[in-house]
């Protein structure tokens, strides 16, 4: 997408910062609240650690002195997300009650849809599934930690789905701004083009007169002596 609108891409920067900003300060208010299901403090360090890490990574690659991201680059971030969302697991694994609330699937949701100015819709909506089925298995074996008594795939779901659904928007949006885009490039591409065999054809006519005239006047003094001649 940055490659089609770089414009877009620049502009979409402030809110990009704002997105992951909010995501720290997120992850930090919801482990504060919710201190008590925190079961190993080392992996919750490294969570933090890998969630400074991607934000740093996506505000860096954002800059505009930087160079458009490159396929390596998203799969970096990429896989920060995954080992995000593993080592949070692990922090709070067996004293997770509620897998729903689990703010590291979240962050992961938001990153994609900040990402809808940079990267293709075709690459989000694969993304959206990977992490959407690493949520889903997460969700699925911490469930017999849970509180309430529910069928194991609906907690699959119920810790996944916030991935899914603004994953899925995130790649509606990118499709959108792509297709516009593309559209409105297409159509100054055809008016460039009717314009330029306009100026063609009049410039093909303006030599055409210059050709003529300058026929005429060559020919002038030739009629003049065959009309003299004539005359006599």
């Amino acid at each position: 997408m940055e490659n089609v609108d770089p414009l877009s891409a620049a502009a979409a920067r402030p809110l990009t910062v704002v997105i992951a900003v909010s995501m720290v300060v997120l992850a930090i208010l919801d482990s504060v609240t919710k201190a008590e299901q925190v079961t190993s403090f080392p992996f919750l360090v490294a969570t933090f650690v890998i969630l400074v890490a991607a934000v740093v990574f996506l505000v860096d690659r954002t800059r505009l002195s930087r160079p458009g991201w490159s396929r390596a680059s998203a799969l970096v971030l990429h896989g920060l997300l995954v080992l995000l969302m593993i080592s949070a697991a692990l922090a709070t694994w067996g004293g997770n009650v509620a897998v729903r609330d689990d703010w590291a699937p979240l962050v992961v949701a938001l990153t994609l849809f900040a990402l809808t100015s940079y990267r293709s819709p075709a690459e989000l909506a694969i993304w959206t599934g990977v992490h959407t089925g690493v949520a889903a298995v997460l969700g699925l074996l911490q469930s017999p930690y849970a509180q309430t008594p529910l069928p194991a795939p609906l907690f699959a779901i119920s810790g996944s789905v916030v991935i899914l659904i603004i994953g899925s928007a995130a790649v509606g949006y990118a499709r959108s701004m792509n297709g516009s885009v593309l559209s409105w490039e297409k159509r100054a591409w055809r008016r460039a083009e009717s314009l330029a065999r306009e100026a063609r054809g009049g410039v093909a006519r303006s030599v055409r007169q210059q050709q003529i005239s300058r026929a005429g006047r060559d020919a002038m003094p030739v009629c003049s002596i065959v009309w003299s001649i004539g005359a006599r």
